[in-house]
């Protein structure tokens, strides 16, 4: 995928990321409820547009997400859930984090829609669910 072929330490002012900015203000925007597609080194990105009533909450905390992601991490993890089929798991050490620091990241996809499986909490049962042909962004937290 697109986010694989940016190395962790380049700074986002970089050749690919403004690669990308560029195509992104060549398309134009899609209206309330309907997609984007767009081609990135060859992989096809499709997202929808939420409806105009959707709005983005507002209350949101999002110290957690960047305390626990520095810049060049979370970037990379944008661009997987904005890739083709994103399957991720989260693992944090304290599992009051996980809501938070999930619905965050998923607030910073708008105004592009999560449309997965978001399982903040997975129970360490329910560890099969990762074997999952779909896309999926799932949180658990780190044995004591």
């Amino acid at each position: 995928a697109f986010a694989e072929t940016l190395p962790a330490d380049r700074p986002w002012a970089q050749p690919e990321v403004l690669q990308l900015a560029t195509l992104l203000k060549s398309v134009n925007v899609p209206g309330p409820g309907q997609e984007l597609s767009l081609t990135i080194a060859g992989t096809k990105i499709t997202k929808a547009r939420p409806a105009a009533s959707d709005l983005p909450l507002a209350d949101l905390d999002f110290a957690p997400l960047f305390r626990a992601l520095d810049p060049s991490v979370l970037r990379r993890v944008l661009l997987l859930l904005l890739s083709d089929e994103p399957s991720l798991l989260v693992v944090a050490d304290d599992p009051a984090t996980l809501f938070p620091a999930l619905t965050a990241l998923i607030a910073l996809l708008y105004p592009l829609a999560w449309p997965h499986p978001l399982i903040p909490q997975l129970s360490p049962t329910s560890l099969t669910r990762l074997d999952s042909p779909a896309p999926f962004l799932f949180g658990i937290a780190r044995p004591a």
